[in-house]
């Protein structure tokens, strides 16, 4: 009897201990492969490519851009597979400057992995420092000029110039006061990511409602990338502000309204904005993503009858007694002439 109890005993330690040693490798494998490992960027001939490792669970990335202001530059998805992610990003980064790259797992789970980088200038050619082993003959054979040698500053456009998307004819931009070099180029492009969208979207609708001046509720958006260009430079502060023409993305009702938010990392910067003629005009002095709210006013409360009604009132029931006492003896006095 005994060594029956020790024998089921003994079964049951090791039905135990199997069970143990099969839950192990599941948590170890849920803590590791849904992170991101490693990011790598790299800029080179001007296309933006970004590298790096993940778990073995992981099947897509999305990459964000960060500039050091901490603007969201750009944000795309790319796949993955066996551990390893490669990523071209459509982007057009300063040189010199330095950007965050923000990798994370599509899904949202695990762990992000991040990395600054520093886009390298273009070599320049270094100048003969060699000394002059030609004899000195005491006169100069460079004629003098008389000009200045130093660098001058970039022509702007003049102002009121008006430039036209490359990529949407809909979408012009103002220079009113002449701050743009005169090979600027404007790029739009309207945010199709998911991801993105359902991000921007939350970040709205906390702005709307923990506003005390904005008393309205939001209806839809859509996201837009807009760039500006210098030949191969991309512009993001600008010198002074400049004026944006979009067509209205939304049909609205009389008691709708447009909204224009810049996207500034993790919070929205409000543009002052109108509407007129089917066009939507913002002003602006950075160009990065943007958003475009639609709001509703909320519906309007009935009207109360103020203290200046009142006397209105009283002289209207004064009326009205009047007239019942006076219909009243009328009948009465007709009913006494009937019995007489």
């Amino acid at each position: 009897m005994k060594r029956m109890r020790r024998t089921r005993l003994s079964r049951i330690m090791v039905f135990l201990v199997a069970i143990c040693l099969t839950l192990v490798p599941v948590q170890v494998k849920a803590a590791t492969t849904d992170n991101i490992t490693s990011v790598v960027p790299e800029v080179k001939d001007g296309t933006v490519k970004v590298t790096g490792t993940t778990g073995a669970d992981v099947v897509a990335v999305l990459v964000e851009i960060f500039d050091k202001d901490n603007n969201l530059l750009t944000m795309e998805t790319h796949k993955a597979a066996g551990g390893k992610y490669e990523a071209t990003i459509d982007a057009k980064l300063t040189e010199g400057a330095t950007y965050l790259f923000y990798v994370t797992n599509f899904n949202g789970e695990g762990e992000p992995a991040s990395a600054e980088y520093q886009v390298p200038k273009k070599v320049q050619a270094v100048p003969d420092t060699k000394p002059d082993t030609k004899p000195d003959t005491g006169t100069d054979t460079k004629p003098d000029t008389g000009t200045d040698t130093k660098p001058e500053s970039k022509p702007t456009l003049s102002a009121g110039t008006v430039i036209t998307s490359g990529s949407d004819s809909n979408t012009s931009l103002k220079d009113s006061k002449g701050v743009l070099p005169v090979n600027t180029k404007l790029d739009s492009k309207k945010v199709t990511e998911q991801k993105v969208i359902e991000k921007v979207t939350e970040l709205v609708k906390n702005t709307i409602k923990s506003s005390d001046t904005i008393k309205k509720e939001f209806k839809e958006l859509v996201v837009y990338e807009l760039n500006l260009l210098d030949g191969t430079t991309e512009l993001h502060q600008l010198a002074d502000k400049v004026e944006v023409t979009i067509a209205v993305p939304f049909q609205l009702s009389a008691n709708e309204d447009i909204l224009v938010y810049r996207v500034d990392g993790e919070k929205l910067v409000l543009c002052t904005s109108k509407i007129s003629d089917g066009k939507l005009t913002f002003e602006t002095d950075h160009f990065s993503t943007y958003v475009f709210v639609k709001v509703q006013a909320p519906a309007a409360a009935a009207p109360t009858p103020t203290g200046d009604r009142a006397p209105i009132l009283q002289l209207v029931l004064v009326l009205l007694v009047g007239l019942v006492i006076v219909g009243t003896t009328v009948i009465c006095y007709r009913k006494r002439g009937k019995k007489s």
